[in-house]
């Protein structure tokens, strides 16, 4: 891609939001307008609008917050970080009453976790 074939899309970039932010700038603009038509005073109408814009910003961080906290646990479930962690060797391993008591077996049925017998009396 030439620098001027960059300018060009830099350009054009800026020139769609330049008109998308006096779009904005006139749709603030008429609603203020309209409140004052209604009976409301301009100052009370700006205030009413520049809190409807926090309420929309506050809004749409909460929404993009939940979106990258879903994001991140779907993203930690797929790579298998979630997982409940009890595999070893290969095997899935569970807590059960097993043939040594009550302890951490494997699927052959072998216990994992350290047993001693003269704990239990």
């Amino acid at each position: 891609m030439s620098d001027a074939e960059s300018a060009n899309k830099s350009w054009g970039l800026g020139f769609r939001l330049g008109k998308c932010w006096k779009w904005y700038v006139r749709m603030v603009e008429r609603l203020s307008a309209w409140l004052c038509r209604m009976g409301l005073s301009p100052m009370f109408a700006s205030f009413l609008v520049w809190g409807l814009q926090a309420l929309a910003i506050g809004f749409a961080l909460f929404v993009m917050w939940w979106i990258v906290v879903f994001s991140i646990i779907l993203a930690l479930g797929l790579s298998g970080r979630l997982s409940d962690g009890s595999t070893t060797n290969g095997y899935r391993s569970q807590f059960k009453e097993g043939p040594n008591g009550f302890g951490l077996y494997d699927d052959n049925g072998v216990r994992l976790d350290p047993y001693d017998p003269d704990e239990m009396a």
